[in-house]
């Protein structure tokens, strides 16, 4: 059961960044602003700021590829985890991904800690078709021991906001929880 441990850590750490939902709307008005206002929310453990901060399609394909796999008898005890309480089938596809990001923070509370100290600054960014991906360094303290890191924020515009994608990651955690389910 090692993966199913796994998964959410894979979707927080895979998924491209965007803001936290606070008093104040943070600009999103160009990708570099969203990844950063992503990073923001990423560091303040705001799970439902976070998946405030990701496109409507983006939200729309987690929901479509996990809610049937969490759906299924097996994934009952897993599903239960996720969601304590709540009735997955009548989230929104917004709840449906802050309680994935809620449960993989709390798994690893050392991550959880790292991800709170973590810098960030844009390298540059690069368009492709509709979307853009920024390319940002990330560095963190681990231990005593400074590490950084390149990661890719990916978005796509949404009216006139830029709202985060998720990143290639998710495929690999979504066939992990399918084989893991048998869905």
């Amino acid at each position: 059961m090692g993966i199913l441990r796994l998964a959410p850590a894979l979707l927080v750490l895979g998924i491209v960044p965007v803001p936290a939902a606070h008093a104040q709307q943070p600009d999103l008005s160009t990708p570099e602003k969203a990844a950063m206002a992503y990073m923001g929310a990423m560091r303040a453990g705001d799970a439902m700021g976070m998946a405030r901060l990701m496109h409507p399609e983006a939200l729309a394909l987690l929901r479509s590829t996990l809610g049937t796999v969490l759906l299924t008898k097996d994934a009952a005890p897993f599903r239960d985890q996720l969601f304590p309480g709540r009735d997955v089938a009548a989230l929104s596809d917004t709840e449906f991904f802050a309680g994935f990001l809620r449960f993989a923070m709390t798994q690893d509370p050392d991550l959880a800690q790292i991800m709170r100290t973590a810098r960030m600054s844009v390298v540059g960014s690069v368009p492709e078709a509709e979307t853009v991906h920024v390319l940002m360094r990330l560095t963190m303290t681990i231990e005593g021991i400074t590490a950084s890191k390149l990661e890719v924020f990916s978005a796509k515009r949404d009216g006139s906001r830029w709202l985060g994608l998720l990143s290639g990651d998710f495929e690999i955690m979504t066939a992990a929880l399918q084989r893991a389910f048998g869905a």
